[in-house]
């Protein structure tokens, strides 16, 4: 289930990176708003859906007759959160965490160097398409970005370019493989 929440954010977010495109809309302050607003509304529902999963976790055992005797008042509440925590939640907050540190790389690297790297919503961006892929898939992913990264700037040196390789368009969609991929795989 978790699984088709993250791949809704994706379209979404790719849906109105196209939308912005065809409005002229990119780089401008509304695209960065539209897309840290994305990027609160994913962790929400990320970890409000890994509440709701640990309720109804706590529910099913309550009424199983092996799995009651994993929860109050036979077993400690320690070990049920510590399940949960596990099952539920440190995925998310492992990504979670790795997001939030290149979002605030990605900012300062920008600042630092007259906003000449990136559009003012992508470092939201590359925050939405790590945070949605859980633990270890964001590390895929990030080596994934490094090496198209790698191949778009030597395609453009090769032609003899002096520009820089655009990632505007290359956050989400290695997400949204990278999402298709685990499913399948896992």
């Amino acid at each position: 289930m978790m699984f088709y929440l993250a791949l809704s954010i994706l379209i979404v977010s790719i849906a109105v990176q196209v939308f912005l495109k065809f409005k002229n809309l990119v780089g401008k302050t509304l695209a960065k708003n539209v897309f840290k607003l994305i990027l609160l509304i994913s962790v929400i529902l990320i970890f409000s859906f890994s509440f709701y999963n640990t309720r109804q976790l706590f529910l099913t055992w309550q009424t199983s007759p092996p799995s009651k005797y994993l929860i109050p008042p036979y077993r400690s509440i320690y070990y049920f959160l510590s399940y949960s925590f596990f099952h539920f939640y440190i995925k998310y907050l492992i990504s979670f965490g790795i997001s939030l540190f290149f979002l605030a790389f990605f900012k300062y690297i920008n600042k630092k160097k007259r906003y000449r790297f990136f559009e003012n919503e992508e470092p939201y961006i590359a925050g939405v398409s790590i945070f949605i892929l859980p633990h270890p898939w964001c590390f895929i992913y990030l080596i994934a970005i490094f090496l198209i990264g790698i191949i778009g700037t030597a395609l453009l040196k090769f032609r003899g370019s002096q520009a820089r390789f655009p990632f505007y368009y290359f956050w989400l969609w290695p997400s949204l493989a990278i999402l298709l991929v685990s499913k399948f795989l896992v």
